[in-house]
């Protein structure tokens, strides 16, 4: 934080222009939230299709949810609050678990005890 010569990278008057974002979401969320948050976004997407695969048909948010990881690549939109992509990846994330409880409270109790 201290080093003079990056210091100096945001003085106004030698370099105007300041980066605010990345264009690779990916990095961009390793910039904003680390390692630890770049960790639990890798086990909340394993965990969406470990539960995908678990409601065992089909579900049409998951293309929608496949779609916006791939974007992502190219432009940071996951987690952006003013991002369509942002919101239709966290609907994506409930319609699936919405389903997965209405699968569980519409099954035969014999099967819900297992």
């Amino acid at each position: 934080m201290d080093n003079p010569t990056v210091l100096a990278l945001y003085a106004p008057d030698k370099f105007p222009w300041r980066p605010t974002e990345g264009h690779e979401g990916y990095l961009d969320l390793l910039n904003e939230i680390g390692a630890v948050g770049l960790l639990l976004l890798a086990l909340m997407v394993a965990f969406y299709f470990r539960n995908l695969a678990r409601l065992r048909k089909s579900h049409f948010w998951k293309w929608l949810f496949i779609g916006i990881l791939i974007v992502n690549l190219t432009e940071s939109t996951l987690f952006t609050s003013a991002s369509f992509t942002g919101w239709i990846f966290v609907l994506s994330y409930i319609a699936l678990y919405a389903e997965l409880i209405q699968s569980k409270a519409h099954a035969p109790s014999s099967l819900r005890a297992a």
